[in-house]
């Protein structure tokens, strides 16, 4: 059975390219465009791993993401940060509430491919 991710942006662009690269590993795929729904979505089928954006219109990623952390099913879901923010308050507020963190940039899938991999336990053939 394969595993699930779920991605959380509110770019759709960043959304199909992140997609497809998981789907090169195996991986299952949702999607969702806005923080609240993506809550929805986790608590009717819990995926493998998340990962959000932090500036989305709304709810703020991060602090779904602490609220994640206090809730003791959504808890033991990965969550990894892709986002444009680089400020040591936003890199050590992830990693304080349990999170991973990859800056989005050129080389933001070099970077995201190795967490997914060890995350999920999953091979690091170069696919892609």
């Amino acid at each position: 059975m394969s595993k699930t991710v779920l991605i959380v942006d509110d770019d759709p662009n960043l959304i199909q390219a992140i997609s497809l690269r998981c789907r090169e590993l195996g991986l299952s795929v949702q999607s969702s465009s806005e923080s609240k729904q993506a809550l929805r979505k986790m608590l009717s089928e819990l995926p493998d791993l998340a990962i959000f954006d932090i500036n989305m219109p709304g709810t703020d990623g991060l602090f779904v993401g602490e609220m994640l952390a206090q809730d003791p099913q959504l808890a033991t879901v990965p969550i990894i940060f892709l986002t444009g923010r680089s400020d040591d308050h936003t890199i050590r507020h992830c990693k304080e509430i349990g999170a991973r963190y990859v800056h989005k940039g050129a080389d933001a899938w070099n970077q995201l491919k190795p967490i997914l991999c060890q995350l999920l336990d999953l091979s690091l053939k170069e696919r892609t």
